[in-house]
């Protein structure tokens, strides 16, 4: 079970965002070096809550207590490999099982994940969280986690922050590549390794 008590003491942040907490509750400050106004409008959400990976990184070394949800698909957190202090793959959307191709994308279409706020509901419980605590949510290049934590959002979640460069980062112009940001290309702890515990399992089945 997780603390309910989180201390982040992090040195170098450009800027502080701290949420509106309840009453009885006491602020926690994550340091981020994002600023929203330099920010795509496609990444931006309704919290406004945003850290990159290199954040995220340093705020889990200080709180582990922090929830820290991929919502890739399967595949991806599978193949492509995954930060190592993930706590679980959820996936936002899924490849629908037609396989239809995305034109625009070229690549088969997502559709959304019916099941995504039930499954974070149970990961909340099995960590003893709230939808008070911290939660991150990473994706490819942070597009998929403004999806996710608007979603969460509008569901009464108050501290979900928004990975804006995600696992793999953003594309190159020069070479459509995700080489420029993202949790690889900083150098972060990840791995192919699954376990058990960090699997997505539908609530459904």
């Amino acid at each position: 079970m997780r603390s309910m008590s989180l201390t982040l003491a992090l040195v170098g942040a450009v800027s502080m965002a701290t949420p509106t907490l309840a009453s009885n509750e006491t602020p926690i400050p994550i340091a981020s070096s994002v600023v929203e106004a330099e920010l795509a409008k496609g990444k931006r959400t309704k919290l406004g809550l945003y850290v990159t990976a290199a954040d995220a990184h340093l705020a889990l070394e200080a709180s582990p207590d922090i929830i820290f949800i991929d919502v890739r698909s399967r595949p991806e957190f599978t193949f492509v490999g995954h930060a190592a202090s993930v706590d679980s793959n959820i996936p936002y959307r899924v490849i629908g099982e037609d396989y239809e191709i995305d034109e625009e994308r070229a690549q088969y279409a997502f559709e959304p994940n019916i099941d995504f706020p039930k499954a974070v509901e149970n990961l909340l419980e099995r960590e003893g969280a709230t939808k008070d605590s911290i939660i991150f949510v990473t994706c490819r290049s942070g597009l998929r986690s403004k999806g996710a934590a608007d979603l969460l959002a509008d569901s009464g979640y108050t501290r979900v922050y928004s990975v804006v460069d995600g696992f793999e980062g953003d594309r190159d112009p020069a070479t459509g590549h995700p080489t420029i940001n993202g949790w690889r290309n900083a150098g972060l702890p990840w791995t192919y390794q699954l376990t058990e515990a960090k699997a997505y399992e539908s609530p459904s089945f």
